[in-house]
């Protein structure tokens, strides 16, 4: 991704800091009881990606907001999900256009709108936790749940047509689908076939993919995005955004502050070949502005980040030097 993200906002490759996704952190931290599905023998999660929205003036597909399942094909569904006694839960996309499925009349299929599934009070990241597999197409979510390490599929009959009004960050979206890749109620059936015996047999690749995708595979994604950004204020971050798309050649940058930075930010800077000088309190006038003395008489600028009208202290230390 750092290729695909540097690209996408226009910077250096080294800016781009691979932290994790938040979202893993829920999924792998969730349990696999928080709903009663007891009566049934397997639970499967169907999130289809949207293809119209009305308010984000999408046209992507002319797929139905179910691809393949009219709605007059939903009976046929319950029937195939009956059969192995699987419930198949359907959460459409927020900016999916809704084409009005009969939502009521099905015992192992679930067809959802969002405000329909939030009035159900089902929360995403449990019920995606929960579930013994996944189906998908061209969203995160599938990426997402590679790290449960469960069956998935792919419904995207629409792949080429998808391509052409959208396109895609992957020059080879196949590839890095790690399950069925359905094109047809045939395709469908067979999956849930496999699915309903446990035959998974897209393991493997699903094994490979994530290695390709995460650096992390662990639940403390929100951790590092807390310790990278020091959630401390702005100036924390406006400096080591300077510092990070600075020309740094021939140049020895080191820091002073009187925080307590973390161990990330520490390896960021040293890699860069800086160092890190630990401040006494501020309130300690004497002894900060001494430690401060001592240290600006080892370089040529000293550079004050804070408050102009705060900076006497500072400011003066560099003068005495």
């Amino acid at each position: 991704y750092v290729p695909i993200m540097a690209k996408e906002y226009r910077c250096e490759a080294s800016n781009i800091k691979i932290c994790g996704d938040p979202m893993t952190d829920a999924l792998l931290k969730s349990g696999r009881n928080t709903y009663d599905f007891h009566q049934y023998d397997k639970m499967l999660l169907w999130m289809p990606t949207f293809r119209q929205s009305d308010y984000l003036s999408y046209n992507d597909s002319k797929l139905d907001s179910l691809p393949l399942f009219k709605e007059t094909d939903c009976l046929e569904l319950n029937e195939r999900l009956k059969k192995y006694n699987i419930k198949l839960i359907v959460k459409l996309h927020p900016a999916q256009k809704e084409f009005g499925y009969n939502m009521q009349c099905f015992s192992h299929l679930s067809i959802f709108s969002h405000k329909e599934f939030l009035k159900e009070n089902y929360d995403l990241a449990l019920l995606t936790a929960q579930s013994d597999g996944l189906i998908g197409d061209y969203s995160s979510a599938s990426l997402q749940y590679l790290l449960l390490d469960r069956p998935m599929a792919f419904v995207v009959p629409d792949i080429e047509e998808y391509d052409k009004m959208r396109g895609f960050v992957f020059e080879n979206p196949e590839d890095y689908m790690g399950g069925h890749i359905i094109k047809s109620k045939d395709d469908f059936w067979q999956f849930l076939d496999d699915f309903a015996v446990g035959k998974d047999i897209y393991k493997e690749k699903r094994h490979r993919i994530t290695d390709i995708i995460y650096k992390f595979k662990d639940a403390n994604s929100c951790k590092r995005i807390v310790e990278l950004s020091e959630m401390t204020g702005g100036l924390t971050t406006v400096m080591m955004n300077y510092y990070r798309a600075m020309n740094k050649e021939g140049l020895k940058i080191d820091f002073a502050s009187t925080n307590v930075p973390s161990q990330s930010l520490l390896d960021e800077i040293h890699v860069e070949g800086s160092e890190y000088y630990q401040l006494p309190p501020r309130k300690k006038i004497v002894s900060y502005f001494y430690r401060l003395r001592r240290l600006c008489k080892n370089y040529d600028l000293l550079h004050v980040h804070g408050n102009s009208s705060t900076s006497v202290l500072e400011l003066m230390a560099a003068n005495w030097a």
